[in-house]
């Protein structure tokens, strides 16, 4: 997945959420590649109801649930999306930066588990 490449200078480094939001401003690709990964953050009978169970700060909102499926469904199977279609994606999309930038996270720390020692103080301990 392409993220922001831009960092900032307080040594966090993760893809923030105003790197993730100015991305998804300027690149049509990282809009769609965002939207397959909320579809893939719902359950899997989130995904086949096309709605939004559980209160899990995963996948679409409740309001969401039935577009964010339906263009993601057409982004996988290849289908040109409409132009109406490709608006509610862009709008639609950058209303998850927390989420995205807590998925690109957890990605960066499967592929460089250091990062989770040198990044300990930026996180609130789990009480």
């Amino acid at each position: 997945m392409t993220q922001a490449n831009t960092k900032s200078n307080n040594k966090y480094p993760f893809t923030t959420k105003r790197e993730i939001l100015a991305q998804l401003e300027t690149d049509a690709t990282f809009r769609e590649q965002c939207m397959l990964i909320l579809h893939a953050r719902q359950t899997s009978d989130e995904q086949e109801s096309m709605s939004t169970k559980y209160k899990n700060a995963r996948g679409f909102m409740s309001s969401h649930a039935v577009n964010g499926t339906r263009i993601a469904k057409a982004l996988m199977s290849g289908e040109a999306l409409s132009d109406e279609d490709v608006v509610l994606m862009d709008s639609m999309v950058k209303r998850y930066t927390k989420q995205l930038a807590a998925h690109f996270r957890t990605e960066q720390l499967k592929n460089q588990p250091e990062l989770a020692e040198e990044t300990a103080c930026f996180f609130k301990p789990q009480a």
